[in-house]
């Protein structure tokens, strides 16, 4: 019998690739999105995948992006939709692309808060440059 996952649990999420406001895939979750602010995912080295980065754990650099606050309603399948796109499969993290992970993300005036991020699969993020910037936007200008 399929049963469904339990809910998740009501966080933010942390955008700080094509799915920042003005970014190619913003479309797909702004209908869904209530609130965005700048934040910043410290201790994280942003990885350029060419078309979109990807986030790996370690060293002293920041990442620049959004904290995105969904609707309450549409939250679990906003969620759904994310880790589709994201091809973050739960029950096969071998394979998956990125893996959804609660983290704390700094907003701007300092104070943490937990926040899903999507943290790229480390066997995958190994093999990529480094964006030294920490920010997508300033590659794609």
């Amino acid at each position: 019998m399929h049963h469904s996952p339990a809910p998740e649990k009501y966080l933010p999420v942390f955008a700080y690739g094509s799915l920042m406001p003005g970014q190619s895939n913003y479309f797909i979750w702004e209908p869904y999105i209530i609130h965005t602010e700048p934040a910043v995912f410290v201790g994280g080295r942003l990885h350029n995948l060419g078309e979109f980065p990807m986030i790996s754990e370690g060293g002293e650099g920041r990442v620049r992006g959004f904290l995105v606050t969904i609707a309450p309603a549409v939250y679990q399948q906003c969620l759904l939709d994310l880790d589709y796109l994201e091809n973050y499969q739960p029950d096969d993290l071998e394979n998956s692309l990125y893996h959804r992970l609660e983290r704390q993300v700094q907003r701007a005036d300092g104070t943490l808060t937990p926040a899903w991020v999507f943290m790229g699969n480390p066997d995958v993020s190994s093999r990529y440059p480094i964006i030294p910037s920490g920010d997508w936007r300033k590659i794609e200008e």
